[in-house]
């Protein structure tokens, strides 16, 4: 067997480790790995609010300052910041960002307060249900909360009671790291997912709604198909090849998707060439051949996915079978 060309980890009863060495399963780390996607942490480095779909308002809305404005005794390396507006007692400053979070993660930001302790706030939300707050004196702080897939609006509000101030009155987040998420709304069945890769740009992400779409899908560029889940988003072939085939040198990423029967003696996903692929949380089952097929000098990574009842086997690598149950 190639142990080149695959790596299998977490799949759960329907599939064992594949590759072997010296007689123990080999185990490699999945770090959430969408790495062929270009999604930027937001470090407001473009000065201003239009990398992604911010909102700000209350009675002054938030602004991005230098860094070299904020007061700090911890060194950063960010040269921006994003700071709450300026407001009087019984004021509010808000910012905010509504996003289609693609698969189950965690948003992580870095925080400091100067302000009245146990008087002015700031507080994080999401979807209205307040997560933390913090007031006070503090340094650069780094925090992290953990998000389902689905919509989600992420807020950071800034509030003052009735008196008083302290310290520089105000407080600013940086180095936000969203979950995975859909740049643009989910096209739905009835629409091409085939048309959506052919017409997107290299390194996108394309985003399926709930349900169930009949396509033979071929991808030769840098993209990542994401679905609503493998109970809720389903691709099965419609003519005679596989379901998916990656082709080429393209770095594919296919996270929460049912594959499934392929027509004819075809594979759910074929990867040939010299292609990568990462495929995590995918259901592959009951195609016309193998589940997965590895040609050539392509490589796959394959993460928490069931993969059972094709009619050969679950994983084929250049020729060889897999070890599966």
């Amino acid at each position: 067997m190639n142990l080149r060309k695959l790596r299998v980890l977490g799949l759960g009863v329907a599939l064992v480790a594949l590759t072997l060495v010296a007689g123990q399963a080999e185990r490699t780390i999945f770090v959430d790995g969408f790495e062929f996607v270009d999604q930027k942490d937001e470090y407001f480095d473009t000065g201003d609010f239009s990398l992604y779909p911010w909102e700000t308002g209350g009675d002054a809305p938030w602004f991005v300052v230098q860094e070299d404005e904020v007061p700090q005794s911890v060194d950063v390396s960010w040269e921006y910041a994003a700071q709450a507006g300026k407001i009087e007692d019984n004021g509010q400053s808000w910012l905010q960002v509504t996003l289609f979070v693609a698969r189950n993660g965690r948003i992580n930001f870095c925080y400091q307060v100067s302000s009245e302790a146990d008087s002015d706030f700031l507080s994080f939300f999401i979807d209205g249900t307040e997560m933390g707050k913090w007031s006070g004196e503090t340094d650069w702080q780094a925090i992290f909360y953990l998000v389902t897939a689905g919509s989600h609006t992420f807020r950071w509000e800034y509030t003052k009671n009735g008196a008083g101030s302290s310290g520089w009155d105000t407080v600013w987040v940086d180095a936000v790291d969203f979950p995975m998420f859909c740049p643009a709304t989910p096209i739905t069945p009835g629409q091409s997912i085939q048309e959506a890769i052919d017409n997107t740009v290299a390194g996108a992400m394309i985003c399926l709604g709930a349900g169930e779409w009949e396509e033979n899908l071929v991808i030769t560029k840098r993209v990542t198909l994401v679905g609503a889940g493998s109970d809720n988003t389903t691709i099965r072939g419609k003519i005679d090849r596989p379901v998916i085939e990656v082709r080429g040198d393209a770095e594919v990423g296919i996270t929460n998707l049912k594959i499934t029967k392929s027509k004819g003696d075809q594979n759910g996903i074929t990867i040939s060439g010299d292609a990568s692929v990462i495929i995590d949380d995918c259901s592959i089952s009951e195609n016309g051949w193998n589940g997965i097929e590895v040609e050539n000098s392509a490589w796959a990574w394959v993460s928490e996915s069931t993969i059972k009842n094709n009619r050969y086997v679950g994983i084929v690598i250049g020729g060889e079978l897999s070890h599966t149950r």
